[in-house]
């Protein structure tokens, strides 16, 4: 699928929900769900995450999935870039990304979404230059660590409850190492 052929589906697909709270603000956070749209739209947790990250003062939420057809071509060949629903921005842009994961086949998304936006998919390997990684979702309350080499930090338990103190504390940090160890 092409840019432009991407862009019109995004688009499209706005035209049609409804629910969706339109803000710009000065601090951004992509919530990623790595399935396809479809898929990461019946998660009452992401919509219930993407709620109150937009009802935060000054922050605007954009949403990105997997892109559909990445889940017919080959498990190792490249996608295309995943772009923001509500900003058509690369996943590469935001200083932080929450992702929603709720099983271990969903890993092989996250991993395809972060090298196709130039992140390096394991946390080692990334630099103050990439964005934090945040997982949280229904993987973490049965078995957190296969995230583990691929996140800064894992939210375990109900997200609802530490979603605006996760979102404070991203911002605020300088860098990524100093956001690690205020989660920690």
């Amino acid at each position: 699928m092409s840019a432009h052929t991407t862009r019109e589906l995004i688009r499209t697909r706005l035209s049609r929900e409804s629910g969706r709270i339109d803000k710009q603000g000065p601090r951004r956070v992509a919530l990623t769900y790595p399935s396809p749209y479809n898929v990461g739209m019946s998660s009452l947790g992401y919509q219930q995450i993407y709620r109150i990250l937009q009802n935060m003062p000054g922050v605007a939420c954009e949403r990105v999935f997997l892109p559909d057809d990445a889940d017919q071509t080959e498990a190792l060949a490249d996608i295309e870039a995943p772009l923001s629903y509500e900003g058509l921005r690369p996943l590469g842009d935001f200083p932080w990304i929450a992702v929603s994961v709720a099983y271990e086949l969903e890993l092989a998304g996250l991993l395809r979404m972060l090298h196709a936006s130039g992140i390096p998919p394991l946390r080692a390997d990334r630099t103050a230059r990439h964005p934090l990684i945040i997982a949280g979702g229904p993987l973490t309350f049965s078995n957190p660590l296969p995230l583990a080499p691929f996140v800064d930090a894992i939210v375990m338990g109900e997200a609802e409850e530490v979603v605006e103190y996760l979102a404070e504390t991203c911002f605020a940090a300088p860098d990524p190492e100093s956001a690690r160890k205020k989660l920690a």
